[in-house]
């Protein structure tokens, strides 16, 4: 996600609630995921909290490609749809040209503001370079950007993000025409993205194989909401209002925090983090990986000395970790 299009007020906002109502903000509409019209929608149902979201009957999607968007050496790039929650989600899907079944990545964008976003805008350097490296990348747009549903949910902080991407791994299991090995499905999330994969892993465990955290928000969430809202300031009226603080409703906050569910967790965890991050706290990956240490879960930490949110300048380390982990894990 490139800084000069992240609006602060989304990253704030986003932070602070692992998935806000700001992602049901109206969203430009993009011509080429008109796939989209073709995936049938039901009724949406509210999703409040992880908990809630974990007790949910687990769907079955399966994604309508659409046109070609690209072609490269080695993959293809074309438009996708899928529906999540009775809303329909779009995205960018990148293929190998090669035959044979393939591992798969679900990529998640990080807070950046609706109207600054176009379907698979974020994270450019992750997508080619994961798509090089033989794996079926399907970058979701998440319900509010691009072309996707805008977020039906009336609450102030809600799991409708988290509950795209769940969806987005089943229905690149569930999607035979895609040839990919429904054992071998990772998550991949930066920033807010990162918090939300996390989330995906221990809503739904059966989705994926391999998660990684790229600069990840805290996963106890009211430390967001203290450092990125301020008493006062509408959005901390929006999100702390209708619940109160920690202290004073410390159930609901354990509720949408994934620290609280790490004993659900059963993929492996991969958190890369710079140590330069002036965005979210670098203190905040080693209380993850203690949460997930107590639990007995596998996680592991990739320390990035002198990155920034972005692991720049030493991006291409950062990355080589990441693809690492998956090789290994997916292999």
């Amino acid at each position: 996600m490139s800084v000069g299009r992240v609006s602060s007020a989304a990253l704030a906002l986003g932070a602070a609630l692992a998935v806000a109502s700001c992602v049901g903000a109206d969203a430009p509409k993009t011509a080429s995921t008109s796939t989209s019209s073709v995936v049938s929608r039901q009724p949406a149902a509210e999703v409040v909290t992880l908990k809630t979201l974990a007790a949910l009957p687990a769907e079955t999607p399966t994604l309508t490609i659409g046109d070609q968007l690209g072609a490269e050496p080695t993959y293809l790039t074309r438009a996708v749809a899928y529906p999540s929650g009775g809303l329909v989600i779009s995205g960018v899907l990148h293929t190998p040209k090669a035959t044979g079944t393939f591992p798969a990545v679900v990529l998640v964008h990080g807070g950046v503001s609706p109207s600054d976003y176009t379907t698979g805008s974020e994270l450019k350097r992750e997508q080619a370079a994961l798509a090089q490296a033989g794996y079926v990348v399907l970058v979701t747009d998440l319900r509010g950007f691009a072309a996707s549903d805008r977020n039906p949910s009336t609450g102030d902080v809600d799991m409708g993000a988290t509950q795209d991407i769940v969806n987005a791994a089943r229905a690149l299991a569930g999607t035979k025409a895609l040839h990919v090995d429904p054992q071998r499905i990772g998550l991949v999330g930066h920033s807010l993205g990162g918090l939300q994969v996390i989330n995906a892993m221990v809503a739904a465990p059966p989705a994926a194989q391999a998660v990684v955290a790229i600069a990840p928000a805290s996963t106890t969430v009211w430390n967001n909401v203290q450092r990125f809202l301020k008493p006062g300031e509408a959005g901390y009226a929006a999100v702390v209002g209708p619940h109160g603080t920690q202290q004073e409703n410390p159930q609901f906050w354990a509720d949408v925090s994934p620290a609280t569910m790490a004993a659900r967790a059963t993929a492996p965890l991969l958190i890369v983090q710079g140590t330069a991050d002036k965005v979210v706290d670098p203190a905040w990956t080693p209380a993850t990986e203690s949460a997930w240490k107590a639990a007995g879960k596998p996680v592991s930490v990739a320390r990035i000395d002198g990155a920034d949110h972005f692991l720049d300048p030493l991006w291409q380390k950062g990355f080589d970790a990441l693809l690492g982990f998956l090789d290994k894990q997916l292999a």
